[in-house]
């Protein structure tokens, strides 16, 4: 049930307006595996190899990602790849064995540092890995974003996990530079906090592209430990509707002002019902 609300939230965004059918369509909701998972993106990617892009929204496990909290033991943390794709060369590249040989691999990540004499996390957050080899696919990402990097590898540590209401990450692969928006890899974070408040952080590799006619993007992956719900679109987001889409999924805090005024007005109906 919790996954059927969170895909017509998402819907929800595409038919406001918010995002361009010929940009950004075919939203495919996965039926998350336990564990370390591999999805066929050669059917939800539809476009010709120079015009690949794709957008994958995460909806976060906030109980989960808590074990980031500055002061908690690292044996508690899990240094994993959240998402990660391949970016095979089509061509007529081959091993000895006669296999086509993998070109790139990427992979968005969450890792932490720690306190050596404590062994407790000091900073978490995300990070980036980008190999010429299948290493991305699988390994924890230890690089830091070109764009914001230092913010983003203490993103997960910089939350009060315990006042969080829910938490997602948009991440975009846009591999053509003359389409209007954010170039090569971007991740986009939110977390709603139970006082109404929206907290945010955008990091990114602009030039991890590739453009010739090539090269698809064949497979993606994603690990469970954090995640409760993954969404892929066919296409790129721009920074605006990357964080529409991170509200899609996000649950609805009233604004403080609001619910006061809703308090006010529940207060004032029970002492008019008592005068009666």
């Amino acid at each position: 049930m919790k996954k059927t609300i969170v895909t017509l939230l998402a819907l929800g965004s595409v038919s406001m307006g918010a995002l361009s059918d010929t940009q950004l369509a075919n939203p495919t909701d996965i039926t998350l595996q336990n564990g370390p998972s591999v999805i066929d993106a050669t059917g939800i990617l539809t476009d010709a190899s120079y015009k690949q892009a794709f957008t994958a929204v995460l909806t976060l496990d906030v109980e989960a990602l808590s074990v980031f909290t500055t002061g908690k033991p690292t044996s508690g943390a899990s240094k994993i790849p959240l998402l990660s794709w391949k970016v095979d060369d089509a061509g007529t590249t081959v091993d000895e064995a006669g296999n086509a040989i993998i070109d790139h691999t990427v992979n968005i990540s969450v890792n932490n540092n720690s306190n050596y004499s404590t062994g407790n996390i000091t900073t978490g957050g995300f990070y980036f890995k980008s190999a010429d080899d299948v290493s991305a696919f699988t390994s924890t990402g230890a690089s830091t974003f070109g764009t914001n990097g230092t913010n983003a590898a203490k993103a997960l540590t910089d939350i009060d996990w315990t006042n969080a209401a829910g938490a997602a990450l948009t991440v975009t692969y846009n591999g053509v530079s003359s389409r209007t928006a954010p170039l090569g890899v971007q991740i986009y974070f939110s977390v709603a906090m139970n006082d109404g408040s929206i907290v945010t952080l955008n990091a990114g590799n602009n030039g991890t592209q590739w453009v010739t006619d090539q090269y698809d993007v064949t497979e993606i992956r994603y690990t469970t430990t954090y995640l409760d719900a993954l969404t892929i679109y066919d296409g790129y987001a721009t920074a605006d509707q990357a964080w529409e889409l991170n509200k899609g999924v996000l649950p609805s805090i009233p604004e403080p002002a609001t619910a006061t005024l809703s308090l006010l007005a529940l207060a004032g109906l029970c002492a008019r019902r008592r005068r009666h």
